[in-house]
């Protein structure tokens, strides 16, 4: 990969997203299955924390892992603007 045009991004980086109100439902409700499969609430449901921007940070692939069967053409928006900011090393 020589290409100097390339980034390379490590899957571990800290990157922020703008919820929409389905965001914020699917980040409350993501320990429901695994509640229900234990059989008691051991995984408290809780909203995302945002910035004063209204801005939630994730690493990248826990974002990936928790919203991609919700991202798709023609599905609602998990997000809103439709960009994924890469926050750079602070």
């Amino acid at each position: 990969m020589g290409d100097s045009n390339n980034i390379r991004i490590n899957l571990n980086e800290p990157i922020k997203v703008k919820l929409t109100q389905l965001g914020k439902d699917i980040y409350y409700h993501r320990f429901d299955s695994l509640n229900r499969a234990i059989g008691e609430d051991i995984c408290k449901p809780s909203y995302p924390v945002e910035d004063e921007d209204g801005y939630t940070e994730f690493q990248l692939w826990y974002f990936m892992n928790l919203y991609g069967d919700f991202i798709d053409v023609g599905s609602s928006d998990v997000i809103d603007p439709i960009e994924i900011v890469y926050v750079r090393e602070r």
